[in-house]
Parts: structure tokens; C-alpha cells; sequence
């Protein structure tokens, strides 16, 4: 018997070193069709949390914790002291802005950063999959559907939507966690109430589409256990424990500003059009997202199977619920009369392909796991067909989709830096004028900047007679700004944006933001993040 249990274990241990190897095989194919020729291919999306992450990294190098708002690396078309560290979580974000204090070539940081993204990504869906079969051909091929399909690549490297893809990369999490919470399982409470928090750690409109899926799935399974209802009030509590300093900042904000916020509209999709980029395997960056079409093939080959065997099975119910949200996205409806409601936050109906790949996936390693027989030559045949249209695609998109007419950058280390401080993005999160518009600081007469850190700006100003200077330096309600005139502290004449009166000559005005009041609630975030991940360890799921 101690010989039986001996081999076991055994076997157990060279399984999961066998699982580790192919994910880093997996993770390392996933990011190199992005990094050959030395350049990296990004969006304006891209060049806005390259900056904030780099924002974050300078903060850190220089031994202080990043402030709210951003001095350095603020996008031209902006302010500095916008709050985009206060609005746009970046907790998550230190898988990429780590490896940028560590190394000094920010192309190289960027690809540990996104090789690390993907790792989270495969390994996440790892733990879901085998949480579904047993079988090792069926889980790893819902592993690569799902890391390889093509919106996922989109989402990665046309348009560079950091915040959307850590969103990605959580959500199998909290299928998993929502699973275990109707099995009883001790881990279900901490799996749940991680991959929430660490959603809203990276991305809030995730984090909202995250919240109604779990309300839906709640509302449809109709089975609250006491048990379940304790170990959902206990997620619940790790989530804001793990996303409190984001959370935080963000309605502390909110609160007391009235800022502009990232446009809102409904951009449905076009049938013809998104057949048609399917069949030419077009992954630019469009008002739509492919999810490529091996994996449309399978869906419709999935649905057909589904009408002629009307038999219960689980794998149909997550199918059905991708083929609902498929429909729902299609410019068949008249999405035009929502635009001035909730749901015009979502902007494009495309982002509901995050759970019809997911619920893909969910349902093929369902449908194959029911077959008393697996073909395994038919499951890598399919893998290797999902892996080799989606990179190919990858790397077709970054050599024809590029440049300025395009909206994107080919990325460098020697042009980084420049493209980072020159390049247009986007102007959310500043303060609203008197008349609810966005504030619009003249051009005209900018005053001198001679330095300035992530957490402040030093300028110089000559003046021949005494006059009221405008800088382009925004400020928000309900915090306490330093700003030094020649060395002695003065405040503002403006509300939303730094404005002193000086006298004729020469004078230096520094400007430091406000003493961080979240910094307790940064260390809470990491701590628990840090003692939730060990639990689960010590677990072991």
C-alpha cells in the first residue's frame, strides 16, 4: 500500500511539472509573434498604460509610493495631475511595471510583462479546465481555445487593452470560484473572492460585467445553501479587502470632482462584417473583435449538435448562453435608444466576446469530457488550428497595421521614452469646468517647466508686470495641494487647476500633490492579496 501511495504521488508531482513545462512553452509561443524584429506594434491604447505603468515604475525608483495623480508621463492631450493612477487601477499592473524598475531596456521589461500576463492568463484557465475533465488532452485543448483565440490576441496586441486583458485573464477564476461554491469547497470563498478583487485591481468595467455574471449565474441556478450564502458573504469580504485601494481612490474621486469620463455609446456588430473578417482572419483594430474562425466553426458545428440531440447535458447551457450573447452583440436590435443609459458604458457590444470565448471553452472541454471515447489526433488537430490561425493573424496585423495613419506606434527601446512624452491618447479623468465641459487650459502662454518627478512639476516664469499665471497643471476638490511660490507655500485661485497671482520678475512654483491618504489601504490590498494567494496554496484548490 505505501508503495501505491508512494507512486501516486509521484506521478502527481511529474504531472504537475509536466503542466508547468507547457505552460511556459505555451505562454513563451503566445508572446514572441508580438517581439520579433525588435519592435513592439501598440495602440493608442497601448501607449496610454505603457505611460501610467511607467508613471507607477518612476514613482518606485525613486523609493516613494506612486502618487494619484500624474505629473510625469501625463498624455499631451491631457494635463499632469490628472488622476489617472486614482481612477485607473494598476495593482495588476506591477507584473509589467516590476520588471520595468529591474530592467533598463523597456522593450525587454514589456515582454516579461506580457509574458507574465499570459502565464496568468493559461494558468487560470488550467485550474478551471481541470476543474471540469480529468482527462489531460481535453483540458489543455480548453486551455488553448481559450488563451489562443483571436479576440484574445486583439485584445493583447492590436489594440493593447492592458486593463481588459488582466480582466481576461481573472474571469475563468471566478467561474472556478463560483463552481466550488455550490460544491462546498473550503478553497471556493478565497478563489471567488481574488479573482474579483484582483479584477477591479486592473480593469472597473471588467469588474462590472464580472459582478452581473455572477448575479445571473446566482439567479439562474436558484440554490443558496446556507453554506453557500456564508461562503459568498466571505468572498465578498476578501474582495474588498483585495480591492479596497482601488476602490477607494476611485469613488473618493468621484465624490468630490466632477470629472469627464471615457465616452459612452453602443457600437453593435455588423453579421457580414464580422464573417468577413473572420474568413480573412483580419485582427486589426476595429469597432468589433473576431474571435477567429476555427473557434466559429466549432461554435456553429457545437449549436447544430445541440438542435439535433435535444438531451440535457451541462456542456449545452454554456453554449446556449455564448450563442445568446452572440446574438445579443449583432446590430439587429435597436441598440440607439439605450445610449443614454447604463448600458452605454460598455461602448462596444464586442466586449461581450470575453464570456462567449469563455463559455466556448467551458463548453468543449464539457462536450469532449461526455464522449466515453476522445479522439486525441482530432483535439491537437484543433489546437494546433486555433494556435496557428490566431499567431499568424498576430503577426500579419503587426506588419500591416502600423504606423501613424493607423494610430499606431512601432515601439522600441531607443524610441520609447520620446513616443511616450509625444504621443496623443486619451483625456479622461479631468475636472469638469462651471458649465460641465472639460476643462480647457489656454496654450497660449505656458509657463516654463525647468523639472518634475511622477508627483510634481517645478516651472519658471519671467514676468514684467504683475499678472495671474495660468498653469497647465489640473487639481481636484477635496485634496490639499503644495504649491510653493519661491520656496513659500501659497494655494490656488482655481478649483480645478493651478492658478497664483505673481509680482513683476523672476519666480520658481513647485507644485507636489496630495499626501496619498490611501497608503494604509495599499498595504491592506497587498497583504491580503499576498495571504489569500498562500491560503490557496496551503489548499491546494
Amino acid at each position: 500500500m505505501k508503495t501505491i501511495n508512494q507512486f501516486k504521488v509521484k506521478a502527481n508531482e511529474n504531472n504537475h511539472i509536466f503542466d508547468l513545462f507547457l505552460i511556459l512553452i505555451l505562454t513563451i509561443i503566445s508572446v514572441l509573434p508580438a517581439f520579433l524584429h525588435g519592435y513592439y506594434n501598440s495602440s493608442v491604447d497601448g501607449i496610454y498604460h505603457f505611460a501610467r505603468f511607467e508613471n507607477i515604475a518612476s514613482s518606485l525608483k525613486s523609493d516613494t509610493l506612486p502618487s494619484l495623480f500624474n505629473f510625469n508621463y501625463a498624455p499631451i492631450n491631457s494635463y499632469q495631475g490628472v488622476a489617472i493612477n486614482a481612477m485607473y487601477p494598476w495593482l495588476d499592473g506591477l507584473l509589467f511595471i516590476v520588471p520595468r524598475i529591474v530592467i533598463s531596456n523597456p522593450l525587454h521589461a514589456m515582454e516579461i510583462g506580457f509574458f507574465l500576463l499570459n502565464f496568468l492568463t493559461i494558468f487560470n484557465m488550467r485550474l478551471l479546465a481541470g476543474s471540469l475533465s480529468s482527462n489531460r488532452w481535453i483540458i489543455w485543448l480548453g486551455v488553448i481555445v481559450y488563451e489562443f483565440n483571436n479576440f484574445h490576441l486583439i485584445d493583447l496586441y492590436s489594440r493593447t487593452a492592458l486593463g481588459e486583458c488582466f480582466g481576461y485573464a481573472w474571469m475563468p477564476l471566478v467561474v472556478l470560484g463560483l463552481l466550488q461554491l455550490h460544491q462546498n469547497k473550503k478553497s471556493s470563498p478565497f478563489i471567488l473572492g481574488l479573482s474579483l478583487g484582483m479584477i477591479a485591481n486592473a480593469h472597473v468595467l471588467s469588474l462590472v460585467l464580472a459582478v452581473i455574471f455572477v448575479l445571473v449565474f446566482e439567479i439562474l441556478k436558484n440554490d443558496v445553501t446556507l453554506k453557500v450564502f456564508k461562503n459568498a458573504l466571505l468572498s465578498f469580504f476578501i474582495f474588498l479587502a483585495i480591492s479596497s485601494y482601488s476602490l477607494f481612490n476611485i469613488i473618493n474621486i468621484y465624490v468630490h470632482s466632477k470629472i469627464a469620463t471615457p465616452e459612452r455609446g453602443i457600437v453593435s456588430v455588423d453579421l457580414s462584417s464580422f464573417l468577413t473578417s473572420n474568413f480573412g482572419n483580419n485582427m486589426a483594430e476595429k469597432t468589433y473583435w473576431i474571435y477567429g474562425l476555427p473557434l466559429l466553426v466549432i461554435q456553429i458545428v457545437l449549436t447544430v449538435i445541440l438542435f439535433k440531440n435535444m438531451q440535457s447535458s451541462n456542456w449545452r447551457k454554456w453554449l446556449i448562453a455564448a450563442d445568446i450573447l452572440f446574438i445579443i452583440s449583432l446590430n439587429w436590435w435597436p441598440w440607439s435608444i439605450f445610449v443614454k443609459t447604463p448600458i452605454s458604458l460598455l461602448q462596444f457590444l464586442s466586449r461581450l466576446n470575453l464570456f462567449i470565448v469563455l463559455f466556448l471553452s467551458i463548453a468543449i472541454v464539457m462536450f469532449f469530457n461526455e464522449k466515453k471515447k476522445v479522439n486525441k489526433r482530432n483535439i491537437i488537430l484543433i489546437g494546433i488550428i486555433v494556435c496557428f490561425v490566431s499567431l499568424a493573424g498576430t503577426y500579419q496585423n503587426r506588419l500591416n497595421y502600423n504606423g501613424l495613419q493607423s494610430n499606431h506606434y512601432s515601439l522600441n527601446a531607443d524610441n520609447y521614452e520620446s513616443i511616450l512624452h509625444s504621443t496623443s491618447s486619451f483625456n479622461d479623468y479631468i475636472p469638469l469646468n462651471k458649465n460641465g465641459k472639460k476643462l480647457n487650459i489656454s496654450n497660449s502662454k505656458v509657463p516654463k517647466q525647468i523639472s518634475g518627478k511622477s508627483n510634481q512639476s517645478v516651472y519658471k516664469v519671467d514676468l514684467d508686470h504683475e499678472s495671474v499665471v495660468d498653469f497647465p497643471v489640473v487639481t481636484y476638490q477635496g485634496f490639499n495641494y503644495n504649491i510653493f511660490i519661491d520656496g513659500i507655500r501659497s494655494k490656488s485661485l482655481d478649483t480645478n487647476q493651478v492658478s497664483v497671482k505673481l509680482s513683476k520678475g523672476r519666480h520658481i512654483i513647485k507644485i507636489e500633490a496630495p499626501y496619498d491618504r490611501s497608503s494604509l489601504l495599499l498595504f491592506i490590498s497587498i497583504l491580503s492579496i499576498s495571504i489569500t494567494i498562500l491560503i490557496l496554496f496551503f489548499l491546494r484548490f
